[in-house]
Parts: structure tokens; sequence; C-alpha cells
């Protein structure tokens, strides 16, 4: 018994030190998780994109238009607009949610001719206004997800000019 006691010792001296070793570690991680919540996608910089394109639609947007955009909650909340869809979840859908196909996504708005559209970029935007009558009318700074705004006609602006 002696003999397994003498041999634990030099490890129960370690384990204070291993044990503030973690504690710092731990706090190490606290630190810089609380530091990237602004800008985590996840987190504070969803958000952010969130608010970002709701300011700029209040401003430039007339009142009582449809708005499409993959994700609604916080856009619709924040905008006021009547919000479409494409997961189905307020109206009626097509195979987008199982598929995220964009040709999809561009079939539910051909079907429901939304006056304001929020794509994930420049190039969707693109695509987009080769085939219809929408026209970009913002590009946020960011490049992907939620980074380009089309509108059906001006004269869903407030200024009536895309």
């Amino acid at each position: 018994r002696r003999a397994v006691a003498t041999a634990w010792r030099p490890l129960r001296a370690a384990v204070p030190v291993l044990a503030a070793a973690y504690a710092v570690v731990l706090a190490h991680g606290m630190v810089e998780f609380a530091r990237s919540v602004t800008t985590s996608q996840w987190l504070g910089e969803r958000d952010g994109r969130y608010r970002q394109v709701a300011t700029w639609v209040v401003e430039h947007v007339r009142p009582d238009q449809r708005f499409l955009a993959r994700e609604i909650g916080t856009l619709g909340y924040l905008t006021r607009l009547r919000m479409i869809d494409p997961y189905g979840l307020i109206n009626e859908t097509n195979d987008y949610p199982r598929t995220h196909d964009l040709e999809s996504l561009f079939a539910l708005i051909a079907e429901y001719q939304p006056d304001l559209v929020l794509l994930d970029n420049p190039r969707q935007g693109r695509r987009w206004e080769a085939r219809s009558d929408y026209r970009m009318v913002k590009n946020f700074p960011w490049v992907h997800p939620w980074a380009t705004l089309m509108v059906r006609d001006p004269s869903v602006l407030r200024d009536g000019r895309p």
C-alpha cells in the first residue's frame, strides 16, 4: 500500500497544476467565443446582415409589398412586408425545401411574383434578370448569402428608380 501511495504522490501534486492549466485554456476559449459572437455567421453576423437588409428595404421600398426571402422571420418582422416563404411555412411551395435547387427557387418567384426578392449573390441576380423583368437594385457588401435585392417593377421603390 505504501508503495502505491508513494507512486501516486507526483500525480496528486500535478492535479492542481493540470486543473489550473485547464481553467486557463477554458477561459481563453470563452474569451475567444465572446469576441466571435458579433462576427459569427450563426450569431451576430447573421442578425447584422438581416438588419442591414431590412433597413435598406424600409428606407427604399414602398410599404405593403410582397417579399420573397429564404429566411423570412427577422426580415418580415423588421420590414413589416408580406413575406413569401420558399420553404412553405406560410404558403405553398415546390420541391425547393428538399432540393435547394436554384431553378425551383426561380419557379417559386415566377409563380408568386413577389415585388421584392432577396437572392444569395449577384450571379444569381444576373441569371434571374436574364429570364425575367426583375432588376437588381442593391448588392450588399458581403458576397453570400442574402446579398442581392431584386425588384419586379421600379414602382416598388419609394423614388420609383431602380
